[in-house]
């Protein structure tokens, strides 16, 4: 794969982490979905562009808010690296039904674990606009 797309596809996915967004509702989830599906020889690529949107958006959340990084944000991190893993046993085959199944399997591993994660004990990083709960989960997007 070209280095240009692979950039591309890597800042594509940190801006959607950046602009205005329902919580929990952006394109690094879905990149690793992908990543899982058509990196089938080379299983690394699946992991490396959505870690390194995350990382990308963390830092520019950081600049931003002062927000991007957090005491427990390797659980998120190890959270999107299961769905990965998930995603290659489910997307083996890729076609509509496997592809839902996927993605909302992917997305029920990544909210159980960050919820129950972030709940339990309640957040250490308070941001006062949104509240415990609401302030991680937007930084977990």
């Amino acid at each position: 794969m070209r280095t240009s797309t692979l950039v591309t596809i890597i800042l594509l996915a940190a801006l959607t982490r950046l602009l205005p967004h329902p919580f929990n509702f952006t394109a690094v989830t879905a990149i690793g979905l992908f990543g899982a599906a058509y990196f089938s020889k080379q299983k690394h690529w699946a992991f490396i562009i959505p870690f390194a949107a995350m990382l990308v958006s963390d830092i520019c959340l950081e600049a931003m808010t002062g927000f991007g990084f957090y005491k427990g944000m390797w659980v998120t991190y190890l959270s999107f690296a299961l769905v990965i893993a998930f995603g290659f046993f489910a997307l083996k085959k890729v076609n509509t039904l496997n592809v839902i199944l996927g993605s909302l399997g992917g997305s029920l591993i990544f909210f159980l674990i960050t919820n129950f994660a972030f709940l339990y004990p309640e957040s250490a990083v308070a941001n006062p606009t949104l509240g415990h709960y609401l302030c991680l989960d937007s930084k977990i997007l």
